[in-house]
């Protein structure tokens, strides 16, 4: 066991802390488009539990034994606080391990109702007892989805208090994993053992106060340092907000975003000193999405996404230049591994940065989009009529767009019309077949 942060003593929970403001809006994940429960949203405005057919709410037996291991942990010395295997503070009182016992045998099927009273409560001193007592449920996914509910508590003691508890608990739980397939659990495919939403903290980072930004990047930050292989993920989803945190007018919130980015680069050395300039923090972040997020992205060996930016219109215009030289794509036929031959053209050059798609040298290309290309004429046709099906397809999902917001038509009542998003290329290589996707994305 190791030594814990003492919890902030109960006359600060009575001083009257004023509550943060409560926001109407809510966050949208940028990539599924889904909305995120308005409870996870920063700062919730609890007013009251309310139970249908109840006068009054009364305190589950569980949340009064919280009430009994809070009162003691506040009045404990710091030497006294430890942190256990399973990232929990304890406390060696045996008044506080009798309490500790109660819980665990009441905890059965009651993370629902302290979630529910941490969140809806108008009381204070319950919340702040529920956020104290939610680490003692006997499983971890359930004191995991609980976390979830802490950013939204509008009174930022209790938030506070909390938030070097969640990094005890979550530096033991989030890096464990389980085999993906049960039945081959010694193929070394694994996944995580519990599951983490970071988006409710990602949200403080929309607030307007400046402690708030840097307690969320500071939070993030110290998650990557055990899980680091989630930085992509967590970059992606405020990549956006990023460039005005690294140039914030504070220095500590300058200071954490660093932190944060630096907790993702897995170069040594080249984060920038505290000291760098706002072109020279820009310049790295660029660098550092370039490297995670390159605008060519090989998803797999037959899937690859080009994203706008200058390497596309490079290479939009390298190929024009490449297609009208037909010395590069010579007829030619192919056997394959089966004996058939295939007809085609070969690759026999791909300039820089054409041959970042992936098609080998060598390659015979037999169709695009399923229709054949046996001549240079018909590959250059392939690829001009599905440019223009593609702008003519962005036209038409526009004009959809447009309309769908102005009438707010259902689905079924407005089709959303038929994309093109890239080209569909078929090869042979070294008397093997390949298919590999190409898709234009927005």
């Amino acid at each position: 066991m190791k030594p814990t942060r003492k919890v902030l003593p109960v006359f600060l929970l009575l001083a009257g802390l004023p509550a943060q403001e409560a926001l109407v809006d809510t966050y949208w994940q940028r990539e599924s488009g889904a909305k995120v429960y308005d409870e996870l949203t920063p700062f919730r405005n609890p007013t009251g539990l309310k139970v249908p057919g109840a006068p009054q709410v009364k305190l589950p037996p569980i949340v009064e034994e919280f009430v009994i291991m809070f009162n003691l942990a506040v009045s404990a010395r710091s030497e006294d606080l430890v942190v256990d295997e399973s990232g929990r503070q304890i406390y060696a009182d045996p008044r506080w391990a009798a309490s500790l016992e109660k819980v665990l045998e009441l905890s059965i099927r009651m993370e629902g109702w302290v979630g529910k009273l941490f969140m809806e409560s108008d009381n204070v001193l319950w919340r702040r007892v529920c956020a104290y007592g939610m680490f003692y449920f006997n499983n971890p996914q359930d004191v995991i989805n609980m976390i979830a509910f802490l950013p939204g508590e509008p009174r930022r003691d209790i938030r506070e208090d909390s938030f070097w508890r969640v990094v005890e608990y979550l530096a033991i739980h989030l890096p464990q994993n389980r085999p993906q397939n049960p039945l081959t659990p010694n193929n070394g495919v694994v996944v995580p053992l519990y599951q983490f939403n970071p988006m409710p903290f990602m949200q403080l980072l929309d607030k307007p106060e400046e402690l708030d930004q840097a307690q969320a990047l500071w939070f993030l930050a110290e998650v990557l340092s055990f899980r680091p292989d989630l930085g992509k993920s967590y970059l992606s989803e405020i990549v956006d907000r990023v460039p005005a945190l690294l140039t914030s007018s504070s220095a500590m919130v300058r200071s954490r975003a660093l932190d944060f980015l630096a907790a993702i680069d897995r170069t040594p050395g080249r984060a920038p000193e505290p000291s760098a300039t706002d072109e020279e923090r820009l310049a790295w972040l660029g660098q550092l999405e370039y490297e995670l997020y390159p605008p060519i992205r090989h998803i797999s060996s037959g899937l690859v996404e080009i994203y706008p930016s200058a390497d596309r219109e490079r290479l939009v215009t390298v190929g024009r230049q490449w297609l009208d030289d037909k010395d590069f794509l010579p007829k030619a036929t192919e056997v394959t591994k089966s004996g058939m031959t295939r007809y085609g053209v070969r690759v026999n050059h791909l300039p820089d940065p054409l041959d970042k798609l992936g098609i080998p040298m060598g390659a015979l290309i037999m169709g695009i989009n399923r229709a054949p290309t046996r001549t240079a004429e018909e590959f250059h046709k392939r690829i001009t009529d599905g440019v223009e099906a593609h702008k003519k397809a962005e036209q038409e999902y526009e004009k959809y767009l447009r309309e769908f917001l102005r009438t707010q038509k259902s689905a079924s009542e407005q089709p959303r019309p038929r994309t093109v998003p890239g080209f569909q290329v078929e090869y042979i290589h070294k008397g093997s077949t390949y298919v590999k996707d190409f898709l234009l994305k927005q």
